[in-house]
């Protein structure tokens, strides 16, 4: 089974050092983080799942949604 990631730059994330822009810019830094964070889990889950085919593991990839919050759940 083979393996592929692709990465997107959209643009260039800044932690701020000004006290009064800490908190509107450090939240989406956070959300984008634990986003990325479920998608390995779910991921290295989907991974080392042995029931499924190379088949199926690719089509419940890619049917998740993750703008949106949603995937479809493992079998």
């Amino acid at each position: 089974m083979s393996v592929e990631c692709r990465l997107l730059q959209k643009h260039l994330i800044e932690i701020p050092t000004q006290v009064p822009e800490f908190g509107a810019k450090v939240l989406p830094i956070i959300s984008l983080v634990w986003k990325a964070k479920e998608i390995v889990k779910n991921v290295i889950k989907l991974m080392e799942e042995e029931d499924l085919s190379e088949e199926q593991q690719l089509e419940i990839l890619q049917n998740c949604d993750y703008e949106s919050g949603t995937s479809t759940s493992l079998p």
